[in-house]
């Protein structure tokens, strides 16, 4: 059973907002966010092929706050018997990970070397604040999974579990072995309930010079090279003469990740390129967003999503 579903982390539409607005230099951090976000993806995947007698509950990128700082699990797996905390990767090469030094180092086909933020310190620090949660309702255990089919297992630590992705269903399997149940069913929900609600999406802003950030509309279709502009109550495109609203509706959650998750009529028309006062306001009440203020002091939220009203 599924309590907490795996949605597009809030830092990889940042980043790609960015790249789309000017800011290529975070082109290599969205693609190694996106390159471990479709990894876990597909990793959800298993789940279901694992066919798993015991009851269990999965709670996906889990997000909450330890010691001040906020943690991100990539997959907790709950049962009556153990808690599973697990660290995803998805990464190609040969991956040696050295303990003694604090680093993962992956060796490319071509011999080239990187070291990496090493994964048992990550995933040690995530069982910690899981215990924090659930105290001793139940043993919590640990795994670091690798994702990538290129992926060659190395030099690991022996007393990690650490192995690629098919080694996680005898894993558990294993785990199941080793320990009895601590909680019943009822419990179990009540504690994956509980997590649930300690759930909280971080949002942070990037640094970056907000004055030269591309303004705009801009074409879906001309791979975002190209204004739109705002005629006869659509969004055209001088080029490709694409008529929609999708493409307004990503520049303004482009605004909310780069910007503000609020915004004026007037922030609206000089960043959206709609010259008119009226026609900006039509649009606002369209979009049937959160409003506070009056008249010239009127604010609108921008939600993570956002849907046209229909009329």
């Amino acid at each position: 059973m599924i309590v907490l579903n795996r949605e597009m982390p809030l830092r990889i539409l940042m980043l790609q907002a960015a790249i789309r607005r000017g800011f290529p230099e975070f082109e290599e951090e969205f693609q190694n966010a996106q390159s471990g976000f479709y990894g876990e993806r597909y990793m959800d995947r298993w789940w279901e092929d694992m066919q798993l007698a015991e009851d269990h509950v999965l709670l996906h990128n889990f997000c909450f706050r330890f010691s001040e700082f906020t943690n991100q699990i990539d997959t907790i797996f709950l049962s009556r018997y153990f808690a599973l905390v697990l660290e995803i990767k998805n990464i190609s090469g040969r991956i040696d990970i050295d303990v003694e030094r604090d680093q993962m180092i992956r060796t490319r086909e071509t011999g080239e070397i990187e070291v990496f933020r090493n994964p048992v310190s990550q995933v040690k620090r995530h069982q910690r604040a899981l215990a924090s949660l659930i105290g001793r309702q139940l043993p919590i255990e640990r795994a670091i999974v690798f994702m990538h089919p290129k992926s060659l297992i190395g030099s690991v630590p022996r007393e990690e579990a650490v192995f690629r992705w098919g080694g996680l269903e005898s894993h558990i399997r294993q785990l199941f072995s080793k320990y009895t149940p601590h909680l019943t069913n009822h419990q179990l929900m009540e504690v994956a309930t509980s997590l649930r609600n300690y759930h909280q999406l971080p949002e942070s802003k990037l640094r970056l010079d907000a004055r030269k950030i591309i303004c705009g509309v801009l074409c879906s279709n001309c791979r975002y090279k190209v204004k739109m502009y705002y005629i006869r109550g659509q969004f055209e495109c001088a080029y490709c003469k694409l008529k929609s609203f999708e493409p307004m509706l990503e520049a303004l959650q482009d605004y909310r990740s780069l910007i503000s998750e609020w915004i004026t009529n007037q922030q609206f028309r000089e960043f959206m390129g709609v010259h008119s006062q009226d026609a900006a306001a039509r649009i606002l009440k369209k979009l049937n967003l959160e409003k506070i203020g009056s008249k010239k002091g009127s604010k609108y939220k921008i939600p993570i999503s956002i849907e046209i009203k229909k009329e």
